[in-house]
């Protein structure tokens, strides 16, 4: 592509294909690449596509394409991702992957909350998500319980997410910690959270089921390559 585009999955992972959020005008046909990456988790993965559809953006549905990939090794690796089986983290000497999601919405937090339930895929996942109502509690989470990967809001009272990304990336022991920000896209919003060192962004209306089966995938890959089993 020539310009970057910001944007997170907001269909579940496939080894055909998956969906891009973007602003950017595309036709079906159009041929590109693409790279796939996700902090702490899955390392910079290009793949090779067409545009096989394109979502017209609404009140309540991003905009985007749906990109149907081409064979290649991004296309293969990708496969290998999709179909990682979940290995048994107690066997394998891991405990759960740690998420916090930092937001004052209360409302939000509990939609969140039931899509979880909701989700077949964490029935038995690894995973652990913890839930924090500003900077301040998140800053006392992950120095009490710690954490593998933080997706905060960036307006929230008291400590909002830039302050709280300011305070990690200062103490040398949550200096490499990986971040997502939940934005709403401005330039200045992406400014600023790259300055202070934010590994992605999350564009918002939030799709919090498709994002937790995508890290309860990404989870299972990487504990498959490191387990062998």
């Amino acid at each position: 592509m020539s310009a970057p585009v910001y944007a997170d999955w907001t269909e579940n992972l496939s080894a055909g294909g998956f969906f891009v959020r973007t602003d950017r005008r595309f036709e079906p046909g159009h041929r590109l690449q693409a790279t796939l990456s996700f902090p702490g988790l899955l390392e910079p993965l290009a793949v090779d596509g067409k545009v096989a559809w394109v979502r017209t953006a609404s009140p309540v549905t991003a905009g985007g394409v749906g990109l149907e990939l081409t064979d290649g090794p991004g296309r293969e690796r990708l496969s290998q991702v999709v179909a990682a089986p979940a290995p048994d983290a107690a066997a394998a000497g891991h405990g759960p992957f740690r998420l916090l999601v930092v937001d004052d919405n209360e409302r939000l937090v509990r939609s969140y909350q039931r899509a979880m339930e909701r989700l077949p895929c964490l029935r038995h996942a690894e995973v652990e998500t913890t839930f924090a109502r500003d900077g301040r509690e998140a800053l006392e989470l992950v120095a009490t319980r710690g954490t593998d990967l933080l997706i905060t809001d960036i307006y929230m009272p008291d400590i909002d997410g830039y302050q709280l990304i300011e305070r990690l990336r200062s103490d040398p022991a949550t200096a490499a910690l990986p971040i997502i920000i939940i934005t709403g896209g401005r330039s200045d919003e992406r400014k600023r959270a790259e300055a202070l060192g934010v590994d992605a962004f999350l564009l918002k209306p939030v799709l919090f089921a498709p994002l937790m089966e995508t890290i309860v995938s990404l989870v299972a890959f990487r504990r498959h390559y490191e387990t062998g089993v």
